[in-house]
């Protein structure tokens, strides 16, 4: 997604819940089965970090930036206000509450999406490749990312983000002299 396509999103959401699950899927970068497993004891309101269980049930740390927190916040508010005692972070909106499976996470993706005039298929694993190709646009480090993503290959980071003729053109115009 562009920047642009990313704001479409977030004014599409209808919900506290909506946007928290925009904001987090993008800040973190996460996989749809660790959005789902976030657990609310797992968030680290210090330095706005959760642990997360990923790929071959590896533990890493991701960040939530401002504006994740931000909606994040006021979503538990209201599930606290709701009595929604649920360990899962995104929750059913129904009594008992329960964890947000991989699928409504998805069915939640596509409504929003479908609020929009974007073309192009907005899936769940769309938010992480957006994560990836903009902060390489904005210059994060190739093995910062890698961390962030969780992945053990340079090489499959760079299959999330590509690079913008802009950037290319801008790296060429700085380092070869």
């Amino acid at each position: 997604l562009t920047a642009i396509e990313l704001e479409q999103l977030r004014e599409a959401c209808g919900s506290l819940r909506e946007r928290a699950i925009v904001e987090v899927m993008y800040s973190t970068g996460c996989r749809l089965s660790e959005i789902s497993n976030m657990k609310r004891k797992a968030i680290n309101w210090s330095n706005s970090s959760l642990k997360v269980i990923g790929k071959g049930d590896k533990e890493r740390v991701v960040y939530i930036n401002p504006k994740a927190r931000y909606h994040l916040e006021r979503y538990l508010e209201e599930c606290e206000e709701s009595e929604n005692e649920c360990e899962y972070l995104f929750s059913t909106e129904r009594r008992p509450c329960r964890q947000l499976q991989n699928k409504s996470i998805q069915d939640i993706i596509s409504k929003i999406s479908s609020r929009t005039t974007i073309d192009k298929k907005v899936t769940p694993h769309v938010f992480r490749h957006t994560m990836a190709t903009l902060a390489m646009e904005n210059g994060i480090e190739l093995g910062d990312l890698q961390q962030l993503l969780g992945h053990e290959s340079a090489n499959t980071t760079l299959r999330y983000a590509s690079v913008s003729e802009e950037r290319k053109y801008n790296a060429h115009k700085r380092f070869v002299q």
